[in-house]
């Protein structure tokens, strides 16, 4: 179909089904006891299942004696034979995490899983070696527990219409590789908190998981001294896409829409000429870069790369950026990716860039990015 002078191809949302499968461990008869897992857990299912396009017909729930490690597997292993093409799944795990240093190895802890026998864990490698063959649209995993973020790799939000339409494997964790609270007894961990405060707020027809860790990140990081992470999981499938929390009644077909010009570029022109002279103010640097990304968009994500500051917010999707960038130009290297393939993805970056951009503040930059006003 033809739209404002572009091209576009008609891409539709998942008209499959939503999975959700919730695991929630408190009562731990070889560990200490947490407080708030299955609560968390629960609370996580009872909102997805009156909000959003979750139903307790395609729903799974191991909460405390039935979170075995046999009984997690079985059920990893049975999604893979379920869940189909166009299907969407989300899964929850609420309990103790640990992290072998000598190995280098982190763990989901099951109702029976003994410290003296790590092999009673649920290895995060075997986790992601599982979701790798879940053949679903998009994957999104949600873990509350110490040592998550050892998932994530050292390498490695936001046109809603096409990020629906490409595969996804995102996982959003409570902390880095660290202990995470378990908070108050009787009350919600800081990071379930978050997450369903998130997902309670939210009045969009169609809320990313982009979004949600970026909201979830910012809440718990201003409240809690830990660090929840949210990224795409490398090496399993992702294509750029993102899940999507539909509120419920919201249609499943919808068509793309074209990616916004940027201002001052009219469709057939050439590109703005970027300014050579440092940027003044801070409206002033976000103006240069997204000049700079109209005309390179590697260049403006190494130029804000330089910038980040380490305790920004915003640091790791700019991480993210990067390692997407990457991974776009070793695809176009390998040919792995058709021309139309390629812009698109690098649609979804410039896009997730402005948006970025727009967000930032100047303390999320380093002294010196910019020449004060």
């Amino acid at each position: 179909m033809e739209n404002g002078g572009m091209q576009l191809s008609e891409n539709y949302l998942p008209a499959g089904n939503s999975y959700l499968y919730l695991v929630g461990v408190d009562q731990y008869p070889r560990l200490p006891r947490l407080y708030n897992s299955r609560a968390d857990a629960e609370a996580v299912r009872d909102l997805l299942w009156e909000k959003y396009q979750f139903t307790p017909e395609h729903t799974v729930c191991h909460f405390d004696r039935d979170a075995t490690q046999a009984a997690m597997i079985n059920q990893l292993k049975s999604l893979v034979a379920a869940v189909a093409p166009q299907d969407t799944l989300v899964i929850y795990f609420a309990g103790h995490g640990q992290y072998d240093k000598a190995l280098d190895m982190g763990y989901w802890v099951p109702f029976d899983g003994d410290p003296d026998n790590p092999g009673s864990y649920l290895e995060l490698t075997t986790l992601i070696r599982i979701l790798g063959r879940i053949k679903s649209l998009h994957t999104f995993v949600i873990a509350d527990s110490c040592y998550a973020g050892h998932v994530f790799a050292q390498d490695r939000d936001l046109v809603q219409d096409r990020l629906e339409s490409l595969p996804s494997r995102w996982m959003l964790t409570a902390g880095r590789n660290e202990p995470v609270s378990d908070g108050h007894p009787g009350l919600h961990s800081p990071f379930a908190q978050a997450v369903l405060a998130a997902l309670r707020a939210n009045q969009a027809p169609r809320f990313g998981v982009a979004d949600l860790c970026s909201q979830v990140l910012r809440a718990v990081g201003n409240n809690a001294r830990q660090l929840p992470q949210g990224a795409p999981l490398y090496g399993i499938g992702d294509m750029g896409g993102q899940l999507m929390f539909r509120l419920k009644g919201v249609p499943a077909e919808v068509v793309q829409a074209p990616l916004p010009v940027a201002e001052g570029q009219g469709r057939g022109q050439q590109p703005a000429t970027v300014e050579a002279v440092a940027p003044v103010g801070l409206e002033g640097w976000k103006k240069h870069l997204k000049g700079l990304a109209v005309n390179s968009l590697e260049q403006a994500i190494e130029a804000l790369q330089s910038v980040i500051e380490g305790a920004s917010f915003h640091e790791t999707t700019v991480i993210m950026l990067s390692a997407r960038m990457s991974a776009l130009r070793q695809d176009r290297q390998q040919g792995m990716l058709t021309a139309e393939q390629a812009e698109i993805r690098k649609n979804q970056l410039t896009a997730s860039l402005l948006s970025l951009l727009d967000d930032m503040e100047e303390n999320d930059l380093k002294p010196g990015a910019f020449t004060p006003e």
